[in-house]
């Protein structure tokens, strides 16, 4: 299983253990900023953590996921999932919620 895969399955499994949590989209970053259950980092920041893969530096913490991931991947279905659900999380949705809609537009 590549990173991509890795982090797709530990964002699905957060926002499943989490699914309430909100990120405060005014503060938020992958590595900062405090969320509803005053855990660290965007859903995303906190899978990056959770693998164990940072591709992301301190300057550069404000990009988003496609932009982090591009460099890595390219354009591709998993990225494009993973910009869509980050999308969510950033217009106010709870990590459930964000996973959920993405899946089921998705179908």
């Amino acid at each position: 299983m590549d990173n991509l895969d890795r982090l797709i399955s530990e964002v699905r499994k957060i926002a499943s253990e989490r699914p309430n949590v909100t990120s405060d989209t005014k503060s938020c970053m992958y590595d900062s900023g405090v969320c509803s259950d005053g855990s660290v980092g965007c859903l995303f920041g906190q899978g990056f953590e959770a693998i164990g893969w940072k591709p992301y530096s301190p300057n550069n913490s404000n990009l988003s996921v496609l932009g982090v991931l591009d460099s890595h991947y390219g354009d591709n279905d998993k990225l494009d999932w993973c910009s869509e659900v980050q999308d969510c999380q950033d217009n106010g949705m709870s990590w459930g919620e964000s996973v959920k809609s993405v899946d089921e537009q998705r179908l």
